[in-house]
Formats: C-alpha cells, structure tokens, sequence
C-alpha cells in the first residue's frame, strides 16, 4: 500500500478487501501490531494515522494484522497478514521517472511557447488529458490552447502523459497548471500563526503552516496538486528547516528552546 506523507493526523485509510479472506469479515475483532505506534486500526477495518510521516525519516512501514474470533472464550487467531505501507512525496521527480524531469509544471500564458519536455524514443508518445482544450505535440510536449475560453481563467489544470508501447509500466503522467490571469491577491494563512506560541515535543516534527491562494476558491484547495502555495524560512543559522510545498517544519536542534524566524509564502 502506499500512502502520500502529507495525510493528516486521524485521517482514516480503509484496508477493508471484500476479496481477501482476513480482511472482509468486520465481526471479528481486528488487531493491529505496529512497532512504531504509529497506526491505530478502528472497528470498520480502518487505519488511523497517529504520528506525522516524513519520508526522509522512513519510507516504509511494516504491520502485522491479526483476526481473532469473538466468540470464542479464548483467543484464538483466525488469520494473519502482513501488511507494508511506502511512504511518497507526491512532489518528488521518482512518480515522474522516467519520462519527466519535474513531478509538476506551472506555467503562464505567456511562456507557453517556450515550454517544452524531454526528448524520448519513438516508442513513447505525449498525450493530453483534455486534448480538445489542450493539445500537446507526441514528441516535444509543447502545448496548443485548443479553447480560447481559457484566456479568461485565472488558471487551468491538467495532465500530460508519457504513454509507453513497449513497456506499459513505464508510463507516467505529471500535472500541469497554467496560469492565464493575473493575481489580483496575495497568498494569506489559513490562520494567524505568526505570533503564536508552540510547544516543542521530543520530535523533530514542529509546526504546520498552512497558506492558501485567494485568487483560487478555497474549496478548490484541498490536496490541490500543483500546489498552489510554496514556503521557505530565512533563517540564517538553519535550526529549522519547511517543506516547500506542504509547510510543514521541522527541528533540527531538539536543544533549542526559543527560535525567531521570518516565513516568507
């Protein structure tokens, strides 16, 4: 299974398979072995996220489920499965590989006829999601506008593919956001967290700014790949570092006790 790093905490994952013999049953108790504590699993065959996940500190997970039956005075073990969890950043150039140097584009109107991707043999092929509204050259990856309606929208997302013959698993696909208008407004939090206190806990995981674009629907924002928002921190002496695209921060020094920094979005 795999799962994006930036879920959040409680968000529910459902392992519940109506195929697998272990998995499809929900009036046998459940249990869930986890040496990380960091999964709890819930009545309804759902796994729970308990702690932040962080690529960079591991990228997998190893769980053991096991089904005993409740009714029965004793324990008794029905099955047992083994289950492992990749962790991925959904912004890291590996989901691309190997037709893509970028996991995402973003564009304007106006550089479009510049934008071109990546050479590639003549077995693979470029291809639109929307190719009556955008239209991309098989070879090149340079793109048409097919719709002149688009030019008044603030911007407009889609996807191009890398569609492998030779070898269908290779093939990949990335998104692309263009933007046709111009921000009429600068990003802003979702909440006042510049002078707020917190709480350093014994992790390396601090804090998580979120910020958002008002030019684009609010609504619209959740789990909005591109990302609309990027983070960086100036902080000379580099007690911590922010993920550019999610806000998320974290510490470097768990010995530090006061830390200023300027959070430029």
């Amino acid at each position: 299974m795999k799962i994006n790093e930036n879920i959040l905490l409680n968000e529910q994952i459902s392992i519940y398979n109506r195929y697998h013999h272990c998995l499809n049953n929900q009036s046998n108790q459940l249990i869930l072995i986890d040496p990380t504590d960091t999964f709890h699993i819930d009545k309804k065959f759902k796994l729970i996220l308990k702690k932040y996940l962080n690529v960079k500190q591991q990228n997998f997970y190893s769980l053991t489920l096991q089904q005993k039956q409740t009714n029965s005075t004793n324990d008794i073990i029905i099955c047992s499965v083994q289950l492992r969890i990749y962790v991925i950043n959904p912004y890291s150039i590996t989901n691309a590989f190997p037709y893509f140097t970028q996991s995402f584009y973003i564009l304007s109107s106006k550089s479009l006829s510049q934008f071109s991707l990546p050479s590639i043999p003549s077995y693979v092929k470029y291809i639109s999601s929307v190719p009556d509204i955008i239209s991309i050259d098989p070879y090149n990856g340079s793109i048409i506008i097919r719709s002149t309606s688009l030019y008044t929208s603030y911007y407009y997302d889609f996807q191009i593919r890398a569609i492998d013959s030779h070898l269908p698993s290779l093939s990949s696909s990335i998104s692309v956001r263009i933007f046709f208008g111009i921000n009429k407004y600068s990003p802003r939090l979702l909440m006042n967290s510049t002078r707020q206190s917190i709480e350093i806990l014994s992790s390396k995981f601090l804090y998580q700014i979120k910020a958002y674009d008002p030019d684009i629907l609010l609504n619209d924002q959740t789990n909005l790949f591109p990302p609309s928002i990027e983070y960086e921190i100036n902080d000379k002496l580099l007690n911590i570092e922010i993920e550019r695209f999610t806000g998320r921060i974290f510490l470097k020094d768990l010995n530090k006790t006061k830390i200023n920094f300027t959070l430029i979005i």
